[in-house]
C-alpha cells in the first residue's frame, strides 16, 4: 500500500510498523506532558544523546518518569524494536491511569481473556473503557504480540487525547 499523503509530500503508511521510542514520544504528545533536555532515566540503550535533539532519550525519559513504561528490563528499553500491540496497549492505559479509567468488574476477562501475565490486564481495561471500539480487526482472532501498525497508534492516540 502506497500510503496516504499528508503535507510535505510524506506518507502516512498506516500498515507501517511502529517504533517503542516512536510510540513512547505519542504517549508524550498525547498527554501533554513537558520534555526539557534534563529529563533522564535508567535505560542505557538509546544510543549517544544528541544535545538539542530530545528524541528519543528525554521522550522515553518522559514516557518512564509518568509511568507509561517501565522498558523492557530496568536498564532496557528497546527503544528501535517494533512495539507490539499488547505492549502498545499497556503503555495507552498506563497513560490514561490512574483516575481516568473505570476499573472492569473483578468478572471481566475481555476478549483475548488472561493472554499474558504482563498485558492482559491492561487489554481488560482498554477494551472495558472502550479503547480498542472501532480499532479495525479487534475480535478473538487478534494477535496481540504482533506488531502495531501506525494505524493502530494512531487509533489509539485518538482515543487517549479523547479521554484525558
Amino acid at each position: 500500500m502506497a500510503g496516504y499523503r499528508v503535507p510535505g509530500g510524506l506518507q502516512f503508511r498506516p500498515e507501517d510498523s511502529v517504533r517503542r521510542a516512536q510510540f513512547a514520544k505519542m504517549m508524550v504528545g498525547a498527554m501533554g506532558l513537558g520534555v526539557t533536555e534534563d529529563l533522564t532515566s535508567p535505560v542505557t540503550d538509546l544510543g549517544e544523546d544528541a544535545l538539542n535533539d530530545l528524541y528519543p532519550h528525554e521522550y522515553v525519559a518522559a514516557a518512564y518518569a509518568a509511568g507509561i513504561t517501565l522498558g523492557l528490563t530496568p536498564t532496557a528499553f528497546g527503544p528501535f524494536a517494533d512495539i507490539t500491540r499488547a505492549q502498545m496497549v499497556t503503555m495507552a492505559v498506563r497513560a490514561l491511569d490512574p483516575g481516568r479509567l473505570a476499573a472492569p468488574p473483578a468478572s471481566y476477562t475481555g476478549t483475548l481473556g488472561a493472554f499474558s501475565p504482563d498485558h492482559a490486564e491492561s487489554m481488560a481495561w482498554a477494551e472495558y473503557n472502550g479503547l480498542l471500539d472501532g480499532l479495525q480487526g479487534f475480535g478473538a482472532g487478534w494477535d496481540p504480540w504482533k506488531a502495531a501498525t501506525r494505524g493502530e497508534a494512531a487509533h489509539m492516540v485518538w482515543k487517549i487525547w479523547v479521554l484525558r
